[in-house]
């Protein structure tokens, strides 16, 4: 039996920020501390470019990132993802200098969909509809899709640096009380177990023209925070870190 002195302390902040577009999770990327990898999923990397460039432009060559979208070769960005990242966790595995502070995954939403691309196409024996434009996942490749996600999640979550994922939102109307559920946008049962693998889950809000993020829950949302955040502060990471 161990006592709570021997628990280890977290080294480095894990995030998910989750809202709709707009609300500033893109841009407060680049406040993040340190060299910074983005995995970008939603090719929206521009606004982070043009937010820099009026607020902190020296920040920029600190920045670097992998941008994955479809192409004519189905599956190809869930495929050079997982390529990617396994790369960074032999990397962190040899327990060298790790070459980023933080990494973003901007966002998992669309990362699920390109992960669920990925098995479709790589799985070619099961019995999928069809239409003109794509295979129609079946509910074997869902089931799947859980078991990838879960496990790409928890790695990403290991590598030695801060990392950041976000997620657009969903809203679901209760048949039963009439309430309205906000969620991460996710595809597959994953969305309502998405915060177990989180400390700090944030909800960005645009407050009197200001960016800032929602730390504690209301009865619509999770938020989390262990930091011991106030209910709101500024979407500014650098700031968050001195916590």
């Amino acid at each position: 039996m161990n006592n709570l002195d021997s628990l280890p302390s977290e080294d480095f902040f894990k995030l998910l920020l989750v809202s709709d577009s707009s609300k500033g999770k893109t841009c407060s990327l680049g406040t993040a501390p340190g060299k910074i990898q983005v995995f970008d999923f939603d090719l929206k990397l521009s606004s982070l470019v043009m937010h820099l460039r009026r607020t902190n432009p020296d920040k920029i060559k600190d920045i670097s990132y992998d941008s994955y979208s479809e192409s004519k070769i189905k599956g190809k960005a869930g495929q050079k993802f997982t390529d990617d990242i396994n790369k960074l966790i032999a990397i962190g595995e040899k327990g060298g200098k790790f070459p980023y502070d933080t990494v973003c995954i901007d966002s998992i939403t669309t990362m699920n969909d390109a992960i669920l691309h990925y098995i479709v196409y790589t799985n070619p024996g099961l019995k999928r509809g069809l239409t003109k434009a794509a295979l129609i996942p079946a509910l074997q490749d869902y089931q799947l899709l859980r078991m990838v996600m879960k496990d790409l999640i928890k790695q990403v979550l290991a590598l030695p640096c801060n990392i950041i994922f976000t997620a657009h939102i969903e809203r679901d109307k209760d048949e039963f009380t009439g309430r309205t559920i906000q969620k991460p946008m996710f595809q597959g049962k994953l969305a309502t177990e998405l915060p177990i693998y989180f400390g700090e889950i944030y909800m960005p809000e645009i407050i009197d023209g200001e960016y800032m993020a929602l730390t504690q829950s209301t009865k619509d949302f999770i938020c989390r925070t262990e930091l011991g955040l106030p209910k709101h502060v500024p979407m500014d990471w650098s700031k968050l870190k001195s916590k």
